[in-house]
């Protein structure tokens, strides 16, 4: 069996991620998208079809209600999304995915599909499939567009 030094996994992990996220964002630039930025892509799948209100998305997002005003404010500039006055609370703004913002969801799906299935291809099926059960099995309760939030942390000590 082969040792793996202490450390190992969260470094292969993060490595992982990187190497998938800047591929997908290139692809998205030769697909005429270059305005859009990985944090785009998390923060436009922490939001519903109906919307969710600026505090939701903070939540959603793991930041300050206003880092993510100053986030939605930028990507309504980038046509990502649109905001409306909350029906149940004037005083709160509700945002929303705009037909182009679905657009890249879809075309990032499709490309990150692809991606899956050519490492299916080169683990094998059964490879694979462990892979994926493993890392769910070990996968913290944490929704997964807590990232920008996490990355963005400082730990005071």
């Amino acid at each position: 069996m082969t040792q793996h030094p202490p450390g190992e996994l969260p470094i292969l992990l993060i490595g992982s991620f990187r190497q998938v996220i800047d591929e997908l964002h290139e692809q998205l630039r030769d697909l005429g998208y270059d305005d859009v930025r990985p944090l785009h892509g998390f923060a436009l799948q922490s939001i519903t079809e109906d919307g969710v209100s600026i505090s939701e998305f903070a939540r959603r997002l793991g930041v300050t209600k206003q880092a993510a005003a100053r986030t939605a404010a930028s990507m309504e500039a980038l046509g990502l999304v649109s905001r409306r006055i909350d029906p149940h609370d004037a005083r709160a703004s509700v945002i929303t995915r705009t037909s182009r913002a679905n657009d890249v969801l879809a075309a990032s799906g499709r490309l990150l599909g692809d991606r899956e299935a050519e490492w299916r291809r080169q683990l094998g099926a059964d490879r694979y499939d462990t892979m994926i059960s493993c890392l769910q099995e070990l996968c913290a309760e944490e929704p997964f567009t807590t990232v920008p939030g996490w990355l963005g942390r400082t730990t005071r000590i």
